[in-house]
């Protein structure tokens, strides 16, 4: 099975853009990076939980601030 989330804000998901950066003069990719993961760990504990996923075998994979 393949599951491809989209985090919150982005395309047509719903609600706003959960990660907030910052400023260019001083980014916070930690705060931003974290809000991403909770996005992500949300989508693996719904799909773990679904009698078709074997949750012992989940593979994640990405790109920038979702991978």
């Amino acid at each position: 099975m393949v599951v491809v989330p989209v985090r919150r804000g982005y395309g047509k998901s719903d609600g706003p853009v959960q990660e907030d950066y910052g400023s260019c003069e001083g980014p916070n990719f930690h705060s931003a990076g974290l809000s991403s993961a909770n996005d992500i760990q949300g989508v693996l504990g719904q799909m773990a939980r679904e009698p078709y996923v074997d949750a012992q075998r989940i593979v994640v994979v990405g790109q920038s601030a979702g991978g």
